[in-house]
């Protein structure tokens, strides 16, 4: 399935975002979004038997995201080295960029 890797920061919930850590496991899907586009829907890739990285506001992370619904949607805008916001429904959480993609 077509993905990403990202190097991703939340942010304070001070500032609007999350009140707890995000677990970046596959039951966390929230959306990407470049610039004021489209709502892009992802998934977080768990690292095998390793557990799951914890988004900690502030701290950035590197990760690995599929795009579940993709060929349907396009998820072009998600090019290597973009920089996106990352939301859950219409609170912006955090923010990152791409830096690798995997097929």
């Amino acid at each position: 399935m077509p993905g990403a890797r990202v190097c991703l920061q939340f942010i304070s919930s001070a500032v609007g975002g999350r009140a707890t850590p995000a677990v970046l496991s596959e039951a966390y899907r929230p959306h990407f979004r470049v610039e004021d586009g489209e709502y892009l829907g992802v998934q977080f890739v768990a690292g095998g038997d390793a557990p799951a990285p914890i988004g900690v506001p502030g701290v950035p992370i590197d990760a690995q995201v599929t795009f579940p619904y993709a060929p349907q949607v396009n998820y072009e805008p998600l090019r290597l080295g973009v920089q996106f916001q990352v939301l859950e429904g219409r609170r912006i959480v955090g923010v990152g960029v791409i830096t690798e993609l995997t097929a």
